[in-house]
């Protein structure tokens, strides 16, 4: 059996860990349906990055730096984020210092499980991930932060709190950003530089061919990501 939650803690783990991912630990208020807490690990024992030894003030400015670099990243591509908060606190097992995003809760599907896209979620995700190719090369040539986690699963098709309608959400708040300058990335990703760039942009290749997948006129879909990639040296599988 796994640890369990102090008793008095204000909130309890979830056990639809599938809701944004395999890899973060996520939380829900009692009495709250419309918010989950997403745990970023802080204290020196941090069991998320295989680093040295690095004091709790340190990993919270980074965070908060992080954070910063990732709403500019988000911005610049046009991508709207369920509404988060990034909160410090006891971890609610071993009461280590940790981070939390408390997010809005949005009901609905991510574009890796719809059946189906309308053409406005198609222009809008050929958009996103154009101008993400844009900012991964942009960020190389100048040393900056670039965001690491690029799929379909971190975007939702869904309603949120006060929303009227669907709308369109990144719903993985995480700011999982790094620099490419960073000796550390190497180090733990076992890929140079360049090797990186490659994977990435490989990576998004991969999701709108997901996409595509379920596209019916796939002749007209994510034209922009495909020359973006093209100029980027990246060969996909043509249209068929």
């Amino acid at each position: 059996m796994g640890k369990k939650e102090k008793e008095g803690y204000p909130f309890a783990k979830l056990e639809d860990s599938n809701l944004f991912g395999q890899s973060s630990e996520f939380y829900g208020i009692s009495g709250d349906d419309n918010t989950i807490i997403g745990k970023s690990f802080v204290g020196e024992d941090d069991p998320c990055r295989n680093r040295k030894k690095i004091t709790t003030a340190d990993r919270v400015r980074d965070f908060e730096i992080k954070i910063v670099e990732f709403r500019k990243i988000l911005e610049r591509c046009g991508i709207h984020s369920a509404k988060t908060d990034y909160v410090i606190g006891a971890d609610p097992i071993n009461g280590v210092p940790s981070i939390f995003c408390v997010t809005d809760r949005v009901e609905g599907e991510t574009l890796g499980e719809l059946k189906s896209l309308s053409k406005e979620t198609i222009g809008t995700m050929d958009g996103i991930y154009a101008k993400m190719i844009d900012e991964l090369l942009d960020s190389y040539e100048q040393d900056g932060y670039f965001w690491y986690d690029i799929k379909n699963d971190q975007f939702m098709y869904g309603i949120a709190p006060g929303d009227t309608g669907a709308n369109l959400y990144l719903i993985d708040t995480d700011p999982n950003v790094f620099k490419w300058d960073d000796p550390d990335m190497e180090k733990e990703s076992g890929l140079n530089r360049r090797q990186m760039l490659d994977n990435r942009l490989r990576n998004i290749a991969a999701e709108i061919l997901g996409l595509e997948s379920v596209v019916d006129e796939k002749k007209s879909a994510f034209p922009k990501t495909r020359e973006k990639l093209g100029q980027a040296g990246i060969k996909i599988r043509p249209i068929s």
